[in-house]
């Protein structure tokens, strides 16, 4: 039976929920799906359950535990599936998957149509300049291999346009339509929640230095911190007088939208952050950094403010937090935006979409290349090396 394979290093946070909801999303236009992926510290106990019984769940060892096992693990079992005449695409999530994937399928003749969605640039991390030169001239090199390069933002889309010719599609991650239905329930204090991974990404001291602004000016706001992470970032921002919750489950962090009054996000750089999207199909106005991602969910001055300066952030999150008419307005635009942009069917139908224009794409190229002429005709790119750790 024909059916697409999806393939990550990385079932874990948000490259999981897209995952759960992409599969589902192709389970209901009647597409059976295998999973090639492995699993992190931080993938919930209960991921199987994620996964309707028409997804195909294959594990591979961790990339963390095993770098080259991964890789040739992954390798082995994406080859296998392109010689599949029953395999109608292959979609690559995440940088490891989507490096490791290219490379591996770069040999393989009138293979299926090969997709690649970051889900977040690994080379946005610019706190070493070498490592992150170093992760942007593997996208490079990858880039060689023909694929749809997929940005779950506009502003990522437009970062995988620059490295190579392949076509480029935004494909916006969806929310889950629970979200979208929540009713508000406004707590006693005003209350200001993020979500996320306690980490150098999300710039928890940022979110540190807003609770302890608003503290000292002895205002009344409730800062809460959805999640866990790095132990002495946890640290500083209880010390700031920020809650944290640790990870909730969907109920409860629904349950904590329903309380919040804003939601802030101080992230270094995103994909496209689900937990802002959550929010907005909740009704909670956002203010977010200008980072790719979060400039692109949040429309500024209609449902929430995109900031580039802390101080902007302090003024944003201020002027909401005082101004119950325009929270009020900016909470029915995100609702609306939300709808209209993220809801499931929505992305089911431009998934879809996307598929079947890969599949089309690759048969022109297969009617292009003249009969007898197929191995001259494909492209020249390295044979896979396996990456140094």
């Amino acid at each position: 039976m024909s059916h697409i394979v999806h393939a990550t290093e990385c079932l874990a946070a948000g490259t999981l929920a897209f995952l759960a909801q992409a599969t589902r999303a192709l389970v209901e236009q009647d597409v059976d799906q295998v999973l090639l992926f492995a699993r992190r510290e931080d993938t919930p106990p209960g991921y199987a359950a994620m996964f309707h019984p028409r997804v195909r769940l294959q594990e591979l060892p961790s990339a963390r535990d095993s770098l080259p096992a991964f890789c040739s693990a992954l390798g082995q079992a994406l080859r296998s599936q392109a010689r599949d005449p029953q395999c109608r695409a292959i979609h690559l999530h995440s940088s490891r998957a989507g490096f490791v994937g290219r490379l591996a399928l770069a040999g393989v003749r009138q293979g299926p149509p090969i997709l690649y969605s970051p889900h977040g640039l690994a080379y946005l991390d610019r706190r070493m300049w070498l490592p992150s030169m170093a992760f942007h001239a593997l996208e490079w090199l990858a880039a060689r291999v023909p694929a749809t390069m997929v940005g779950c933002s506009a502003s990522e889309a437009a970062l995988l346009k620059t490295l190579s010719g392949n076509p480029t599609r935004v494909l916006e991650n969806p929310v889950d339509p629970a979200f979208l239905a929540l009713q508000a329930l406004p707590a006693e204090r005003p209350t200001v929640v993020t979500i996320g991974r306690i980490c150098y990404q999300k710039a928890p001291e940022a979110f540190a230095a807003l609770a302890t602004r608003f503290r000292i000016a002895e205002h009344p706001a409730r800062f809460i911190w959805v999640g866990s992470g790095d132990a002495r970032r946890t640290a500083e921002l209880r010390a700031a007088g920020v809650e944290v919750t640790g990870w909730l489950d969907a109920a409860g962090v629904r349950g904590m939208l329903a309380t919040a009054s804003v939601y802030v996000q101080t992230s270094r750089w995103e994909g496209m952050p689900l937990a802002v999207l959550q929010a907005l199909a909740a009704g909670v106005p956002c203010v977010v950094t200008d980072v790719v991602g979060s400039r692109d969910a949040v429309r500024h001055g209609i449902t929430g403010f995109v900031m580039r300066h802390f101080d902007a952030m302090i003024a944003g999150v201020s002027r909401l937090l005082e101004d119950p008419a325009m929270r009020g307005q900016f909470s029915r635009a995100a609702r609306r935006d939300a709808a209209e942009r993220f809801a499931p069917d929505v992305f089911g139908a431009a998934l879809a979409g996307l598929y079947s224009l890969g599949w089309r794409q690759r048969m022109r190229e297969r009617r292009a290349v003249p009969r007898g002429h197929e191995r001259r005709a494909a492209p020249r790119v390295p044979a896979l090396q396996l990456p140094v750790g």
